[in-house]
């Protein structure tokens, strides 16, 4: 396909070779499938090795000299020095759903095709060109299933073929046309999923399914009523669309589902899908999809129960976000409530308004741990130099590190724009198809760009660990400090324990760290505003981590906080690990002191509890009551991990005896024992509470 639409347009090029490989592709259908389309994976033969190098590109390729031409030698250089890391992977975002299932792709190809009949010029045809390939594209694979379907019930068992001609009416109809039923509502929803991951790498890039309980929920309201679905029926195919979500497990690219979350004239949406999902997580016990709950005043306390329910199995699931926070979150940049009220966290935390949304996230992280290493390398060689010099060192290395990831995070959605089209995915995308323009030119109706910082707690409490050494117990001299961290402790045992643990620390509802806290979070969010991205779109700051705590981390030098060198940095808005000591309450205050509501970029307050707190309902009632007391001041999220550091320890002696641990790690769920080391020894330094 890449030789033969080479010389096309971008738009129809993406799409004819889009569709080239759908009807490609080999379809497959397992034993007992209800839901169908096989995530397909296989080694490289060498002939398609030998293939693949008659396609290569040259060394460097167009984009890597188009980046190039556009990236300066400063802002490389810092990206080498772990200030920063700027890049980009599509995805973090979930497609317009409720779109498929009221048109159906042939509704949608309909209003393609009307809005080529009155383009306006060459780039609107070639994206409507585009787009139409690849429709229908998908519509053909769906109607292969339904072939194969009919294949296979010609020698399948009695029971078994029923099945299998269900599968061929469901994929003969969906998701050409808008679904009837429950069962082919859950299948166009996978269709679509499975569709989207594949136009854009073949695998997964933490696209979400969102909001399922909404989407499914009327289907199943009225198929029951009808008579043509049982709960246990529902449940069994709830699980099916959970295990082809588990599928790109492979990849462990988190894949947020929601439920709960509220009405627009305010009431609660929950329903019975809402509860059957949280049921079969429980009972699978997958890391994929990664269950979330929209949490508001009115939502029902039977979602909380079961969610902790589910929270007790360790899985790490679901994490509770905040209607309360992210609404006007959203609504300050341009969103109407209806829209807010319909967000997803975009793999981990990362928040974008469902179906209307090109986030660019992933691609900017700003290691606020290198800025402080600096800072105060900085500092000690001034003459006399006062606390406040650190604080303004740092605000100054940090804002220059976010200029240069700016600058290398825009020459990347420049090249996108240059070199890639996404017509599929901006088919299901607000509003690209109104203005005949793909997602990556900007086509969407919103466009941010969530760059996120990262070890701001380090920082916190580094400042705080200078100002009480140095100008309060004068513990060391200024001037010698820089050498005794940049040393790594080297000699000074006694004065890393010391500041690691006399200082005031944030985490534990203290007015000066908590406030100096807020004072820079609020000079992040200045920060990060003043920047455009060249869709249009506004940045939109926070504090997602991933897993880059534990990479900057390795390659940050010691801070002042009692840090070594090489161990992570704190995850996202938690205190540094092991400095909370005042018990959760103190630790939760501090963490809701600053605005939630500016960081749409996503933030994630993670606790550890003793499984020991969730063994009868009353305990899970006193967990409610916590987890909704941190809510209701605001709080953007929360999350759980329910193990003991014994447990963790146990898995790190003898992986081959934990396989099946899953732990919560950022904003996202993982096994334990696949896990880098560092990561690991991060989780169980994390404060294990064992009351509340």
């Amino acid at each position: 396909a890449h030789r033969l639409y080479r010389n096309l347009p971008a738009g129809e090029r993406h799409g004819r070779m889009f569709r080239y490989m759908l009807e490609r592709l080999p379809v497959d259908i397992n034993d007992d499938e209800l839901i169908v389309g096989r995530v397909a994976r296989r080694e490289p033969t060498d002939a398609d090795n030998a293939l693949l190098e008659t396609l290569r590109e040259p060394t460097p390729s167009a984009a890597d000299v188009f980046l190039h031409e556009r990236i300066s030698s400063d802002a490389r250089e810092s990206a080498a020095q772990s200030r920063h890391y700027a890049g980009y992977i599509m995805g973090h975002m979930t497609a317009g759903y409720p779109k498929v299932l009221r048109h159906g792709l042939t509704g949608i190809r309909l209003q393609v095709r009307a809005r080529l009949a009155r383009a306006a010029n060459d780039e609107e045809r070639d994206f409507c060109i585009g787009a139409i390939q690849t429709l229908d594209g998908v519509i053909r694979l769906a109607r292969r299933y339904a072939a194969h379907a009919r294949r296979l019930a010609a020698s399948a068992s009695a029971s078994r073929r029923e099945e299998l001609l269900s599968i061929a009416e469901t994929c003969r109809r969906v998701p050409a046309y808008s679904p009837r039923t429950f069962r082919e509502a859950a299948q166009t929803l996978w269709f679509i999923h499975l569709n989207v991951a594949q136009e854009v790498s073949g695998y997964h890039t933490a696209f979400c399914p969102g909001r399922v309980d909404q989407y499914l929920g009327p289907y199943y309201d009225r198929d029951l009523a009808r008579g043509r679905i049982t709960r246990d029926e529902a449940y069994e195919v709830l699980a099916c669309l959970f295990l082809k979500y588990n599928e790109f497990e492979i990849h462990s690219s988190p894949q947020t589902l929601f439920v709960g979350g509220q009405h627009p004239d305010g009431s609660d949406a929950t329903n019975e899908v809402s509860r059957l999902c949280l049921e079969v997580s429980r009972d699978l016990q997958m890391i994929h999809p990664a269950l979330c709950v929209s949490w508001h005043p009115k939502l029902d306390r039977g979602v909380m129960r079961r969610a902790t329910e589910v929270m007790a199995t360790g899985i790490g699931f679901p994490a509770i976000f905040n209607d309360e926070a992210i609404v006007p979150g959203l609504m300050r940049d341009g969103a109407s409530r209806e829209e807010a009220l319909d967000y997803v966290a975009g793999s981990c935390v990362e928040i974008s308004v469902i179906g209307k949304s090109n986030p660019w996230v992933a691609s900017g992280y700003v290691n606020a741990g290198k800025a402080l290493e600096r800072a105060v390398d900085r500092v000690c060689r001034q003459e006399s130099p006062a606390w406040q010099d650190f604080v303004t060192a740092f605000k100054e290395d940090l804002a220059e590190a976010l200029a240069f990831n700016v600058e290398m995070t825009s020459a990347h959605d420049d090249a996108k724009r240059q070199f890639q089209r996404y017509p599929f995915l901006s088919c299901l995308v607000d509003d690209c198809v109104d203005r005949a323009t793909d997602m990556t030119l900007g086509g969407a109706r919103y466009n941010p760009t969530e760059p996120s910082l990262v070890g701001l707690p380090n920082a916190v409490d580094g400042l705080m660990a200078v100002k009480w050494a140095c100008y309060g117990e004068k513990a060391i001299p200024v001037r010698q400090l820089a050498d005794v961290v940049r040393r790594n402790w080297e000699g000074e045992e006694s004065l890393r324990r010391l500041m690691a643990t006399q200082p005031p620390r944030y985490g534990n509802d203290d007015p000066e760290p908590d406030g100096l806290f807020v004072e820079l979070s609020n000079y992040w969010y200045t920060e990060a505003r003043k920047y455009t991205n060249p869709r249009g779109g506004p940045y939109q700051p926070g504090f997602l981590c991933y897993v880059v705590h534990s990479q900057f981390g390795a390659e940050t030098g010691a801070t002042p906080e009692g840090r070594k060198a090489g161990e992570a940095l704190a995850d996202s808005i938690g205190p540094v690990q092991g400095h909370d000591t005042s018990g959760i309450t103190a630790m939760l205050r501090s963490a809701a002191k600053m605005d939630h509501s500016l960081f749409m970029g996503g933030l994630v307050t993670n606790v550890k509890f003793s499984p020991s707190l969730f063994v009868s309902p009353a305990d899970r009632e006193r967990i409610i009551d916590l987890l909704e007391g941190y809510l209701s001041t605001g709080a953007f999220e929360i999350q759980v991990n329910v193990v003991s550091a014994d447990a963790l320890r146990d898995a790190q002696a003898r992986p081959e005896q934990h396989a099946e641990l899953i732990v919560r790690v950022a904003g996202y769920s993982d096994y334990f024992t696949r896990l880098p080391t560092s990561l690991q020894d991060e989780i169980i330094r994390r404060t294990e509470y064992a009351t509340v």
